[in-house]
């Protein structure tokens, strides 16, 4: 069991423009940051939690079995921020590149863990003229047409601004488990090693920059007059347009998985063959690394990791790779 404090951490902030520090360009419907940025104390944080380890081992007949099981669990929270401010966002968290507007994630928010995720929350596609006329009604979507996404107005103020961006979890997991299984039966081994991650979100910019570009298969399913009950948005082939933000739920997935990290089975040669041949040992296996990953995640890895900045942001994340081995063992 652990506790820890940390105090005036260190951390670049990104300043508005109102500030006077750079001039915004770009297109910035919402936000109203930019490139600069400067490094502070920006507050104060803790960490608490556990780890557990347990071990079983059992003779069962000519077999031997040896289990062990980790469980872990981290409960991080921004305790006070300088200036007593309600939150820093992280210049460094665009989930599409080269969209430092309309594309920033992470946030610095007292009561919530670093790395939390603000952002905007969507309500489908909009469908229909009278979903069309209420939607205009919005302050900063008069413009909005059929086929675009809908943000929700969260403060019900009656106009689509920074202030409705709600908190929708963040890149940092719940509790995570790690299992290995050991097995010896005569001259037979498995081996296995499984590990577990629950409670993490994941904001998908491998499928957000794929819209932009306009080639994701989601895409041929894109709302049109003829196709009219899609909740694919209309495309412009734009960064920074309504429908294709980054900082909107719309990218938002779970990020909870199981993989099966190792497996190994082998088979050794009896004592009496080894005399004959005059070889101590030989066993041979087969293994695969990363064979199994089961999730709901819809991009190519959910085991996203990250700095505290960008922790649960997929971005151009190279695809996992399986390895499959067959293999000998020789002693002589």
């Amino acid at each position: 069991y652990y506790n820890t404090k940390k105090e005036d951490m260190l951390f670049p902030i990104t300043l508005p423009s109102s500030s006077g520090a750079f001039n915004q360009t770009g297109n910035a419907p919402f936000d109203d940051f930019d490139h600069r940025s400067v490094v502070l104390n920006v507050g104060n944080m803790t960490n608490q939690g556990f780890e557990l380890g347990a071990r079983y081992t059992q003779k069962i007949g000519k077999s031997n079995l040896r289990l062990n099981a980790t469980f872990s669990k981290n409960i991080n929270e921004i305790t006070s921020i300088y200036n007593n401010i309600p939150f820093i966002l992280n210049g460094n968290s665009n989930l599409v590149t080269g969209d430092t507007q309309n594309s920033l994630i992470t946030h610095f928010a007292t009561g919530y863990e670093a790395g939390a995720f603000f952002i905007y929350e969507t309500d489908g596609v909009i469908q229909t003229d009278a979903e069309l006329a209420e939607y205009q009604m919005l302050e900063g979507r008069e413009s909005a047409n059929k086929g675009d996404l809908k943000y929700v107005d969260t403060n019900n103020d009656g106009a689509i601004t920074a202030d409705d961006k709600v908190y929708k979890g963040s890149g940092l997991p719940d509790f995570e488990i790690g299992f290995n299984l050991n097995w010896r039966y005569k001259n037979f081994d498995l081996g296995m090693n499984w590990f577990a991650s629950v409670g993490a979100e994941i904001m998908n910019g491998n499928k957000a920059v794929s819209y932009i570009a306009g080639r994701h298969p989601d895409l041929i399913n894109i709302w049109t007059e003829e196709n009219f009950t899609s909740n694919v948005p209309n495309w412009s082939g734009a960064k920074g347009d309504f429908n294709h933000n980054g900082n909107t739920d719309y990218w938002l997935e779970n990020g909870d998985y199981l993989r099966l990290k190792l497996v190994t089975l082998g088979y050794s040669l009896p004592k009496d063959v080894l005399e004959k041949l005059d070889i101590s040992k030989v066993r041979l296996y087969i293994s695969a690394q990363n064979p199994i990953t089961i999730t709901s995640y819809d991009g190519f890895d959910p085991e996203i990791g990250g700095n505290v900045a960008r922790r649960g942001l997929d971005v151009s994340r190279y695809p996992i790779s399986s390895l499959y081995s067959l293999g000998v063992n020789i002693g002589f």
